[in-house]
């Protein structure tokens, strides 16, 4: 029988037992560098490998351990085989056939924006539906009291999808309405990000369930799991879907404005309240991440009945997130941003861009097309602010024209591109909604949304301040370099 020496480290003299130690860790820390370079070159483009081997080397420990948590694949491959099962399951001939018959012909679309439409439909698989109309509210507690009203008037079916859903007023009284529209027999199945709506879904969800509701997590943070990769990926999706005839979609989460935190005021959001077939687009959406969690496509006709047409707005949904549908939200922004003529003007509460999307915006502005950017002074998250921080002067430079929103947390993530278009919907403009996060967006056409939707932004405007390339010039060196230095993390923000 084999035995292991025992050694008493009593009689190990404390200069060599140092010694050993020391050589011990340099051994470690260089392990880990010498490991972990070939596993991040091979797995994320330039500057996102750039940024992790820069942390992986200054702080190989730490390094390794953030690494381990939010640094590898985006999602498993059976969480990716899962959702694109749940596409496929979900995205029937029959269905696309439906679609078809509410497509405008080819010469109602201006044609310079042909191309546009045209990518969205390669990328997000949902061709562009006429017949639309689209109600924007922007008042949180209007948004609330019209989702509550609408569920109580719903007779076949409720269903809900929220990255944030909060134990508070709002949420309560969201609760209150799945529990009596469960409770006289209309079939509400609830989808709630496992993350975002952890608190909700363990204290309402046992309450919704009684009544009779379906509940679930999206994307189920578990301590062992193989099918999924990053706890940091999450489902970002805000939308709401009664008897397959109304939806809401936007920015809204399922909370009250302050999100729960009042020392930084209240988050101002915007939802679309929506009829006509765009509704079955999202239905379709919906019932994606639903299969994706169960791996079951619900039987129930009442979920797609006949769209009737409500208006004369063309639009079409823009599903993205990690699979098969990566980078649609961030494709169709840069093309879009490079289809401007004469004005662009964004909202977004995190402005993160890539290289492609920071370029994109300065070559516009530096053509002459008015580019306007509004986001909040005083943003929620320090380090994703410093990092915003540090484009701003290259985009000053170029002629992008910034306001600093002062009226708390401007959350509503809107485009308007001249007075053709709209891009509106869940997704930031920064690198998580690019790549990382599910998101949903949708593109409307034509100048009577755009001038509803700028409404809105001028509104936003009106409470901002100018920034000035003076103002950013004049700040301290010191600074400059704490936001420079966040900038090289951005690739991972």
């Amino acid at each position: 029988m084999l035995t292991l020496p025992v050694v008493d480290t009593n009689s190990v003299d404390p200069a060599t037992l140092g010694a050993i130690l020391a050589v011990l860790y340099l051994l470690a820390d260089w392990g880990i560098r010498i490991v972990l370079i070939p596993v991040v070159i091979r797995r994320h483009r330039i500057g996102e490998a750039l940024a992790w081997l820069s942390l992986i080397f200054f702080q190989p420990f730490i390094g390794a351990a953030v690494y381990f948590v939010v640094g590898r694949n985006v999602l498993g491959r059976k969480r990716i085989a899962q959702h694109d099962q749940a596409t496929r399951l979900v995205d029937t001939h029959e269905h696309r056939l439906n679609q078809r018959e509410h497509a405008p012909d080819p010469d109602e679309i201006p044609q310079n924006r042909r191309d546009l439409v045209r990518l969205a439909r390669s990328l997000g698989r949902m061709p562009l539906v006429r017949g639309n109309d689209a109600q924007f509210i922007g008042d949180t507690q209007e948004f609330i009291r019209q989702l509550i009203e609408t569920i109580d008037s719903a007779k076949h079916h409720v269903h809900l999808l929220y990255y944030i859903m909060r134990r508070d007023d709002a949420g309560e009284r969201l609760c209150q309405a799945v529990e009596r529209a469960a409770q006289r027999g209309v079939h509400c199945r609830i989808l709630l990000d496992g993350v975002g709506s952890r608190t909700a879904l363990e204290v309402f969800g046992p309450r919704m369930r009684k009544a009779g509701a379906e509940v679930l997590a999206a994307l189920p943070v578990k301590l062992l799991r193989r099918q999924f990769a990053r706890i940091d990926v999450r489902n970002h999706r805000k939308l709401a879907i009664i008897d397959g005839h109304i939806a809401f979609t936007g920015s809204h989460n399922a909370c009250d404005a302050d999100y729960g935190k009042t020392t930084v005021g209240e988050w101002v959001d915007l939802t679309a309240r929506l009829t006509g077939p765009i509704v079955y687009q999202l239905q379709l959406t919906f019932l994606e991440d639903w299969v994706t969690e169960t791996g079951v496509v619900p039987n129930d006709p009442s979920m797609f009945v006949t769209p009737e047409y409500t208006g004369d707005l063309p639009m079409q949904s823009v599903p993205s997130g990690p699979g098969d549908r990566n980078e649609a939200f961030h494709n169709i922004a840069v093309s879009a941003i490079n289809e401007a003529e004469h004005a662009i003007v964004m909202t977004t509460p995190y402005l993160i861009p890539d290289e492609p999307s920071l370029l994109a915006l300065k070559l516009r502005a530096l053509a002459g097309v008015r580019t306007v950017i509004i986001v909040p002074e005083k943003p929620d998250q320090r380090l994703v602010a410093a990092a915003a921080k540090a484009y701003y002067e290259e985009l000053l430079q170029a002629g992008v024209e910034i306001y600093l929103f002062q009226g708390g947390i401007l959350h509503a993530k809107t485009f308007t591109i001249d007075n053709s278009f709209v891009l509106f919907g869940s997704a930031n403009f920064d690198r998580r909604s690019f790549r990382l996060n599910y998101e949903l967006n949708l593109l409307m056409i034509g100048a009577p949304v755009v001038k509803a939707l700028h409404e809105h932004q001028m509104i936003y405007k009106s409470q901002s301040r100018r920034l000035t390339l003076d103002e950013v010039e004049a700040v301290p060196h010191w600074r400059q370099l704490m936001y420079h230095s966040a900038k090289l993390f951005s690739p991972v923000l």
